[in-house]
């Protein structure tokens, strides 16, 4: 064992090992962060998509067996759905 300080390319590689660490760390953290979006998403429209079903569902079955609904009606419940949609489109 020798008390001689570290040579230059062990200088190096030990400088080089915290960046090498952050970098990966950094990478890791992109990519969960990623994943954790894409999950958010889908997660949203799988929300939306059943709250539609649950709504066109309620309504199909207003007017097939409790009520005739007129095509003002309807048209009333189109724009309802589009408005209620673009309003959790946009809270999201």
């Amino acid at each position: 064992m020798s008390s001689s300080p570290l040579n230059t390319s062990q200088q190096q590689l030990f400088e080089q090992q915290p960046q090498q660490a952050n970098s990966f760390v950094d990478r890791q953290l992109q990519r969960a962060m990623t994943q954790v979006r894409i999950i958010d998403m889908v997660g949203g429209f799988l929300m939306w998509g059943s709250l539609t079903l649950g709504f066109l569902l309620m309504l199909a079955i207003t007017d097939a067996w409790i009520f005739p609904l007129s095509v003002t009606a309807r048209v009333i419940a189109l724009i309802l759905i589009v408005g209620v949609s673009l309003l959790y489109l946009f809270r999201c």
